[in-house]
């Protein structure tokens, strides 16, 4: 069932008339002076608390085998003491890199989360920037897992990262 806006107002008329257009949904619909609109609305299904370990789980593998691998080929001893300050900007640099890249992507999520088939988004759905990304994964480092907990008492099951950076997961609709 269609509901009808009549506008009058040249001024609301133009900006609906814009998202129209840049909606191009097929359920909204520009005729004239008229915009229909047939129940539209967004909504998304938040990955569950499962679904994110089992990502995380897989994450944590790639990225373990991964910086020791760098770590390997780059020739750092780890188990000298003048190495520790690289061994750490290894630790933390490439987990850094690897969320910011992939979430911002248009994949919009790590390997795990694309196996999981869950994604990051804003909170209208779409890919988040690069910038925010960068956020998500320094907050998501710095409180060493325990952001996670906020995710078990939040409506939108969002940890402390998603929060502090706007983000949602959301089960993937590809």
């Amino acid at each position: 069932m269609a509901v009808r806006y009549a506008h009058r107002d040249l001024k609301t008329h133009l900006s609906l008339f814009r998202m129209c257009h840049s909606l191009a949904h097929p359920d909204f619909v520009c005729q004239g002076n008229m915009t229909l609109l047939s129940n539209y609305s967004l909504s998304f299904q938040f990955a569950g608390i499962g679904q994110r370990c089992l990502a995380a789980m897989v994450d944590a593998l790639i990225l373990n085998l991964s910086v020791i691998f760098l770590i390997y080929v780059s020739g750092i001893d780890p188990s000298s003491p003048d190495e520790g300050p690289r061994v750490l900007i290894f630790w933390l640099m490439i987990p850094w890199f690897y969320f910011t890249t992939m979430e911002s992507s248009s994949r919009k999520g790590t390997l795990g989360k694309t196996m999981m088939n869950i994604e990051v988004t804003d909170r209208d759905g779409k890919q988040i920037s690069f910038g925010r990304a960068g956020v998500r994964a320094a907050v998501k480092i710095g409180s060493l897992g325990l952001g996670f907990l906020l995710a078990l008492f939040s409506a939108r099951r969002q940890a402390l990262h998603d929060v502090v950076s706007g983000s949602i997961v959301t089960v993937s609709t590809d």
